[in-house]
């Protein structure tokens, strides 16, 4: 019988040993959820260590966003010139009190509006290309464009982190809009840390409801399979992807938007046609640390005395370990899209360089911008493009987990922000250092990859291809839409 009982006690041992483990799997993240939520506010202020001549921001980022929420306490604005200069005429450029921005369309309720009045709007916002807080920073040193879509709770996050970067003021935000909300415009003209301007991708599916670049009615169901009957009596039939599928609109505005964004930046924006230094390219779900462009200063430093051939400098990393030391550490190599797409600066030099390969990037069946980058550097770009990176200390991380390519559940930026914030109070130490040093070539290899599809339809890439170059098209594609009170059907029209 003593076997028996020992046996007897070891079952019940592991039977209670596995209901434990379970409790503890199904309660702790629940509670370390609530944890972060409830703790946020208090960590967010023991890591971020305002220096006295910064602005003060009080920023409430658990409550829905009032229309002017950024509370100006204190500033001493640099009256150094820095090597951007905005040659204004008459005031140009900056006008916050202008009559576009006073218009009431301009804050009225975007369902009341019809899409050939907010295209108009659109047209006009971006022509006039209006900078706000010019007056107080001139001639800004640094440009960052942020490109956003839908997530104001990201955005929120991203601009609070980004009034505690050191010498934002001295650095010309560009906010560059898929989608037009009254919410996001406030928030971003609250602003008066540093220069703004924003521009909005006029082909959005927000005014191209039921039209392309949105869902056409007669448009190929996206599950439809090559040979179903029902082909017969959809549009765009014979444009099927690499694997089948026929377009999704809901995937292609994010690489229209890119294209439009690089171009627009770099071609037609008229207070930059002379900057030539790296502009840095994020989005509304990045967080930079504070000590961005202090290290972004230090990589194009060495980037102009020991490697002017590097094209990209990128200061993310999708790394799982991170190791700050007090010299960061870079590596030069062969660009790879999955890996050095996030943060990247690179100046007008390379973008003349990706514009003469337009045909394979609009041609490339990848509704992703940052593969198709990747395929026109291997089979297009002169000797490829050499990036210049942070070796596991970056200075700009991912903080979205919802999106295109996340599907989780549970969408709390919070979590992955405590996180952030926890790494870099552990290591405050080491924030800007005072020199980098080469660790050598990366190692990092792009496997031979296949696109992964979604861009096959011949109304996408013709556009892709305008949207690219074309400035004066551009235009009048814009003036015909918006003047039309029918459908907007003339850029289809156009494009087939």
């Amino acid at each position: 019988m003593r076997p028996q009982r020992i046996l007897n006690c070891i079952l019940w041992l592991f039977f209670i040993g596995i209901s434990f483990h379970i409790v503890l799997y199904l309660l702790v993240p629940i509670f370390l959820n609530d944890q972060y939520d409830n703790n946020y506010l208090s960590i967010n202020r023991d890591v971020k260590e305002l220096k006295s001549d910064q602005i003060t921001l009080r920023l409430s980022l658990l409550e829905k966003l009032r229309s002017q929420f950024v509370e100006i306490i204190s500033f001493n604005p640099n009256p150094n010139r820095g090597p951007l200069s905005l040659k204004r005429k008459n005031n140009q450029y900056s006008s916050p009190n202008s009559s576009l921005f006073n218009s009431s369309i301009y804050n009225q309720n975007i369902n009341s509006v019809n899409g050939s009045d907010l295209l108009r709007l659109l047209h006009r916002i971006n022509s006039e290309q209006t900078i706000l807080n010019l007056d107080l920073f001139p001639d800004p040193e640094f440009v960052i464009v942020i490109q956003i879509h839908n997530r104001l709770e990201y955005l929120t996050i991203l601009i609070n982190c980004l009034i505690n970067v050191k010498d934002i003021h001295k650095t010309l935000l560009i906010f560059s809009h898929d989608m037009y909300f009254p919410e996001f415009n406030n928030l971003i003209r609250s602003i008066r840390f540093a220069p703004i301007v924003q521009i909005f991708f006029p082909f959005n599916q927000q005014i191209f409801k039921t039209e392309f670049p949105g869902q056409n009615a007669k448009d190929c169901n996206v599950n439809l399979k090559k040979k179903s009957p029902q082909l017969n009596n959809c549009f765009n039939s014979n444009w099927s992807d690499t694997y089948g599928n026929f377009r999704n609109y809901k995937y292609t505005q994010t690489k229209h938007h890119w294209t439009w964004k690089a171009h627009f930046v770099f071609d037609r924006l008229r207070f930059l046609s002379d900057f030539d230094n790296p502009i840095v390219f994020i989005e509304e779900d990045h967080y930079l640390t504070e000590d961005f462009l202090h290290v972004l200063r230090l990589m194009l430093k060495e980037k102009r005395k020991k490697y002017p051939k590097v094209s990209i400098i990128c200061l993310g990393t999708y790394e799982k370990t991170h190791s700050f030391n007090p010299s960061s550490k870079i590596q030069v190599g062969s660009w790879v899209s999955s890996f050095h797409n996030m943060g990247m600066a690179f100046d007008k030099s390379v973008w003349m360089k990706l514009k003469k390969c337009v045909k394979e990037f609009c041609e490339f069946d990848d509704y992703n911008w940052d593969w198709s980058l990747q395929h026109i550097h291997k089979r297009c770009v002169p000797n490829e493009l050499q990036v210049m990176l942070l070796k596991n200390s970056p200075r700009i991380f991912h903080i979205g987990e919802c999106g295109i390519h996340h599907k989780n559940k549970v969408c709390n930026p919070y979590v992955v922000l405590y996180k952030i914030q926890r790494l870099l109070s552990q290591n405050k130490q080491y924030i800007y250092p005072d020199e980098i040093i080469y660790l050598g070539s990366i190692t990092t290899r792009s496997k031979e990859f296949h696109p992964n599809g979604g861009w096959s339809d011949l109304r996408d890439r013709n556009l892709c291809k305008i949207l690219f170059n074309n400035s004066q098209l551009l235009d009048n594609l814009t003036n015909l839409e918006s003047s039309s009170n029918s459908h907007l059907s003339v850029l289809e029209s156009f494009l087939l």
